[in-house]
């Protein structure tokens, strides 16, 4: 008797305990669930080659300015930096010169940062910088004008031209009020966290 007594008092507390631990941990599990999305932070991951194709269907661009240059840019080349929070582009360049037989033809490097346009669920190229610029046979005289002009065309372009655009889907999980908090490469892969 006894016995039955003392087995019921413990399974009672037992099972009671269970409960109160069950219902703690529960409660801790929501709090956690609750913080995350109280967070809003939502990350997206665009890969090099996405990048690399969008970029592809927009060139190339073909400028003309002060009635000496023409500036066409094409074949683009995306590189993401591990650790990075610049895009890095590798651009083929034709530079037609008043009265030049031909185009100067080279190579320039481009990095910048992102910004993102929500209406259009875009991200732009911000403050692009000219890294390097080979253009072969430049004469000497034309080397700082056309570092000018390829760099204006740049800013110009990347105002107006986005790097990427997101799709219907994601755009939508990007709720208006949130911003582009951070930008990383990460993985070979560019990593865009958005939150409040």
């Amino acid at each position: 008797m006894i016995g039955g007594v003392l087995r019921r008092f413990f399974c009672t507390n037992w099972i009671s305990n269970m409960k109160k631990l069950c219902s703690r941990f529960f409660l801790l599990f929501m709090l956690l669930a609750l913080s995350a999305c109280m967070s809003g932070d939502h990350v997206f991951r665009i890969s090099q080659d996405s990048l690399q194709t969008k970029l592809r269907e927009k060139l190339p661009v073909t400028k003309s300015y002060l009635r000496i240059f023409q500036v066409t840019l094409e074949n683009p080349r995306v590189a993401l930096h591990e650790g990075s929070d610049r895009i890095h582009l590798g651009l083929e360049v034709a530079v037609r010169i008043l009265n030049a037989p031909e185009p100067l033809r080279g190579e320039i490097d481009v990095s910048g940062g992102l910004r993102y346009d929500h209406p259009q669920g875009a991200f732009y190229l911000v403050t692009p910088t000219l890294e390097r610029m080979n253009l072969h046979n430049l004469p000497e005289q034309y080397r700082e004008p056309a570092h000018t002009v390829l760099s204006g065309l740049l800013t110009e372009y990347c105002a107006t031209h986005p790097l990427y655009v997101l799709d219907a889907k994601k755009r939508d999980q990007t709720p208006e009020n949130m911003q582009l908090k951070n930008v990383r490469v990460e993985n070979g892969e560019l990593a865009l966290t958005f939150g409040q």
